[in-house]
């Protein structure tokens, strides 16, 4: 009976070190199996932003290697694209070579902005600057320096088929050139940090990335990271499958942009005159301004005024006739004023999950 006892109480004892031991090294995988984040190299020389990334600074830049995502996920890549990531105090640099084994299958489709159809060539970078893993700003351009941005939500996860995960009406400052030769394409971007909403803790800050690169010469797709297809089209654009990059010594801050806008044109009116036996003709030039004002209250709200609103950019909602009893539902637009100068004041917050607010 004691010897049951003894046993017990060493298989006891044996049962709380293993469970210890699991417990540990649980915490240890489950710290492992988080995607290692990549350091971001700063720029030590400057920049010729032509949109040809050749010089110097590039060089010492650490390059991001792309892999297949479709049609055939995790192969090589059937064209080469040699992409680099870098930084200074004020801007985050992109400089991308594309090349073609024959460059007469450079595609390029619009040259209006946010413009992106399947049938030109195009390239870009996702930033989930939060690092929270479901909102992301996107920022692409074609072989003609294109500009597309947009903001993602909700980790592009749809709930309607005909929905899109992102808002392509956002618009904000980032400059991009491009060029063309006889290997291919190549690309810089400069975009503003103060453009990009992060948060900065224990000087790093920390952001998902992805990379994209699509030839429609070919239906081919390039990512960094190797995001599998398993959400349909919308994976290459979920920042929770981001890869996580790291920034030093960068700060956020809080711009202002002032942006006028004048509208011109003349007007011509026929008028009966008083026998009311002909229309005597008159014109009269017309002349309207504005301001858009944006800046920064603090890293994740940000204040847009308005002063005269061009209204001339307002969609007006077409004319239906309902004769059942469902109601009808119009998508939100701008309402239309009268006459005379108009203040708007809007306020809107980026949205950060409360574990990135906290820290």
């Amino acid at each position: 009976m004691q010897n049951n006892k003894a046993n017990n109480k060493i298989l006891y004892l044996i049962f709380l070190l293993v469970l210890q031991g699991g417990l540990v090294s649980g915490q240890s995988d489950s710290s492992s199996t988080l995607k290692n984040a990549v350091i971001i190299d700063r720029l030590v020389l400057p920049v010729n932003f032509d949109g040809i990334p050749d010089e110097e600074a590039w060089n010492a830049v650490n390059p991001i290697k792309l892999m297949m995502h479709s049609p055939v996920f995790g192969k090589d890549p059937t064209e080469n694209t040699d992409t680099r990531i870098a930084y200074d105090d004020k801007y985050l640099y992109v400089g991308a070579r594309l090349f073609y084994h024959n460059p007469g299958m450079i595609q390029s489709a619009s040259l209006k902005r946010d413009y992106m159809g399947m049938g030109g060539d195009w390239f870009g970078v996702i930033l989930d600057t939060y690092n929270d893993k479901e909102n992301g700003l996107a920022f692409f351009t074609s072989p003609d320096a294109l500009r597309w941005d947009a903001t993602i939500q909700k980790d592009a996860v749809v709930s309607m088929p005909d929905q899109m995960p992102m808002n392509i009406s956002w618009n904000t400052f980032w400059d991009v050139r491009t060029n063309v030769d006889q290997t291919g394409w190549s690309l810089e971007m400069r975009i503003p940090l103060s453009s990009l909403r992060f948060q900065e803790l224990n000087s790093e800050v920390r952001m998902g990335l992805i990379v994209q690169r699509w030839i429609p010469a070919k239906n081919e797709t390039d990512l960094f990271p190797a995001i599998p297809p398993n959400w349909g089209q919308f994976s290459v654009f979920k920042p929770s499958q981001a890869q996580e990059v790291v920034l030093r010594g960068v700060k956020p801050s809080r711009p202002i942009y002032i942006a006028p806008y004048i509208l011109g044109g003349y007007e011509n009116t026929y008028d009966l005159n008083s026998q009311e036996t002909a229309y005597n003709k008159s014109g009269k030039p017309a002349m309207e301004g504005g301001l858009d004002i944006k800046y920064g209250l603090s890293n994740n709200l940000i204040m847009d005024l308005t002063l005269n609103t061009d209204f001339a950019q307002v969609e007006a909602d077409d004319q239906q006739i309902n004769l059942t009893r469902f109601s009808l539902y119009f998508p939100k637009r701008g309402r239309s004023f009268s006459n005379g100068p108009v203040y708007l004041i809007s306020l809107w917050a980026d949205i950060v999950t409360s574990s990135i607010a906290a820290g």
